[in-house]
Parts: structure tokens; C-alpha cells; sequence
């Protein structure tokens, strides 16, 4: 649920962006990338124990950090660079998310979210890397998208793991011939 709500504020922040300079946004957009990969990582090794498949959480999470980190600490000035460094991010992570969701067919939280999470990812990521010239408004509204479509996700997924999915049905007492 922490890593819904980081992703959720994160995501509004994003679109609300005032700031027009590359490399704070760069700053930011990397330290999300990052935390969100170090949350990953851990529920990967959370589930393993829980006997759930853990590869598509373990994937993310590497992915998540190994870009995360560099661009947290090296963000570059412009907002072209920023623009496909993102879309590249966003793209081919959710590219090999989708593939691996359709290979493993993860059963912790579904093929659903795992797929919608993706197909946002490749949808906006193609989107900055067809246009990165999109500046850093553009940069920071599309990362703000997927990082609330994302959190809004993980949340619903971290409700439902939590039991508040399974709802009584209340007419199993009913028969339905009558």
C-alpha cells in the first residue's frame, strides 16, 4: 500500500510540475524510479515466501533501479535527453512486463493489473519516445500518468491481497429456482 501511495502523490505532483528546469525534474523522476524499484524488491522477496511467482516483481524491480539510480544521480539538462530516456524506461519495461506476464502468467495478482500496468507503460513511453521534443511539462504530465495509473493499481491489487476484494455474496443462500 506504500508503494501505491508514493506512486499516487508521486503522479500528481508530476502533473501539477511548476518547475520548467530539466534536471530537477530528471532528479525527480529518478528518485521515483528508484524508490518505486527498492518497493518492488521488496515484496519480490515477500512473495517468495508466500510461494508465489516472484520473477515479473524481481524484473521491475531491477529494471526500476538500474535506471532509476543513474538518472537520480545524474540527470541530464535537457529535456529532449529526459524525454527519451523516460519513454525508453517506460517502453521497454512494460514491454518485457507484458511479455512476461503472458509467460508466466502470474497468479499473485492477476494477469490484469500486471497487463493494464503495461500496456499504460508502452502507451506513454511510445508516446515520449515518438515525441521527445515534448518538453519538460510534456516529460512531467506523461511520467505523472502512468505513475498515478500505476499507484492507483498497486493499490487496488494491495486492497484486494488484503481481503477487502472478496465481498460476501449474499444471495449463494437464495435458490435460483424459486
Amino acid at each position: 500500500m506504500l508503494a501505491s501511495l508514493g506512486l499516487t502523490a508521486g503522479g500528481l505532483v508530476l502533473i501539477f510540475w511548476p518547475s520548467e528546469d530539466a534536471r530537477v525534474l530528471g532528479r525527480a523522476i529518478g528518485i521515483v524510479f528508484a524508490a518505486n524499484g527498492i518497493l518492488l524488491a521488496i515484496s519480490a522477496f515477500s512473495v517468495i515466501r508466500l510461494g508465489y511467482d516472484w520473477a515479473v516483481l524481481a524484473f521491475e524491480a531491477i529494471w526500476m533501479l538500474s535506471l532509476g539510480l543513474p538518472l537520480w544521480i545524474d540527470p541530464s539538462g535537457s529535456a529532449t535527453a529526459l524525454a527519451s530516456v523516460t519513454g525508453a524506461v517506460l517502453f521497454l519495461g512494460s514491454a518485457i512486463q507484458v511479455l512476461l506476464v503472458a509467460a508466466l502468467k502470474n497468479e499473485l495478482f492477476g494477469p490484469d493489473r500486471e497487463l493494464l500496468e503495461g500496456m499504460l507503460g508502452l502507451v506513454l513511453g511510445a508516446a515520449m519516445l515518438r515525441y521527445p521534443t515534448i518538453g519538460v511539462r510534456g516529460v512531467a504530465t506523461l511520467t505523472g500518468i502512468w505513475m498515478l495509473g500505476s499507484g492507483v493499481l498497486v493499490g487496488i491489487t494491495a486492497l484486494v491481497l488484503a481481503g477487502f476484494g472478496n465481498l460476501p455474496d449474499y444471495g449463494s443462500g437464495v435458490s435460483k429456482t424459486a
